[in-house]
């Protein structure tokens, strides 16, 4: 084997010192690495020293007491789905002012027939039935129109109506105050003794203020049902209001007391 010659040897000695300086710097960056990363870890466990004064500062402040909360324990309500799914209203639209007056609309508590019969009861102080004598006021019970309606087969049980309220008048009027009327209380046989007239008008009265009433508490009901009562309120007052002008003109139409017989020819 041949001896390198003196152009291989320097090649040589410069791989081999290419081959230390590399291995060198590739040390010196593992080392820098080494030492980079305890540096950020002891510098995240190192707390900074504080002055005599901090650290006296910190020992008058008393330390905060942490108020410790009861365990609770929150159970959630069980709710319970209805089966029946109702259609989604939408969110974002206002519901219009004509809808919610119709929804806010509820029926009425008790039947039309129900209220027309307490209603003209006390308006015109009278009842078709001797249970109900006192139930409206001080009523008279009318067995005449009674008898009539049993003549008739009319069904039970009787109750005073608009289609009813010529007879009802008529029944009233009718009761001679001159009698004894023993079947009634003494303080209705005291009221038959009142001027027709005087009655007519109380009647009048009771019923413009329950009209008066009707239209001012009774804005919830449904319009069909309010205008059947108003339509009742109003026949009433029109008729009281014929009935007083027929015994201004013609006194003698119903018996009355005798005294009263000469005030009402005077008027």
């Amino acid at each position: 084997m041949s001896e390198p010659s003196d152009a291989d040897k320097i090649r040589l000695k410069r791989l081999a010192k290419l081959q230390q300086q590399a291995e060198e710097q590739q040390r010196q960056q593992q080392e820098q690495q080494a030492a980079t990363a305890e540096q950020k870890q002891s510098a995240s466990s190192a707390t900074v020293p504080k002055s005599p004064l901090q650290q006296q500062q910190q020992q008058q402040q008393p330390s905060p007491q942490v108020k410790k909360q009861p365990n609770v324990e929150i159970t959630r309500p069980i709710t319970l789905t209805s089966p029946a799914k109702s259609s989604p209203q939408p969110t974002g639209s206002p519901v219009p002012q004509q809808q919610q007056e119709q929804q806010s609309k509820v029926a009425p508590a008790k039947s039309f027939e129900d209220w027309q019969n307490e209603v003209l009861s006390r308006i015109l102080q009278v009842t078709l039935s001797l249970d109900t004598v006192y139930k409206q006021g001080r009523c008279v019970y009318l067995h005449g129109l009674v008898t009539e309606l049993e003549d008739e087969n009319a069904p039970q049980p009787y109750r005073l109506s608009q289609a009813l309220l010529d007879r009802i008048l008529v029944a009233r009027l009718s009761i001679d105050p001159n009698e004894s009327n023993d079947e009634y209380p003494e303080d209705v046989r005291n009221d038959l003794k009142v001027l027709h007239f005087d009655y007519l008008l109380a009647c009048w009265k009771r019923a413009h203020d329950i009209k008066r009433n009707t239209l001012t508490r009774s804005r919830n009901l449904e319009q069909a049902v309010l205008d059947k009562r108003l339509g009742v309120l109003d026949a009433v007052k029109g008729l009281l209001i014929s009935y007083s002008g027929l015994l201004i003109q013609m006194p003698d139409m119903f018996p009355q007391l005798e005294k009263y017989e000469k005030k009402m020819m005077e008027m």
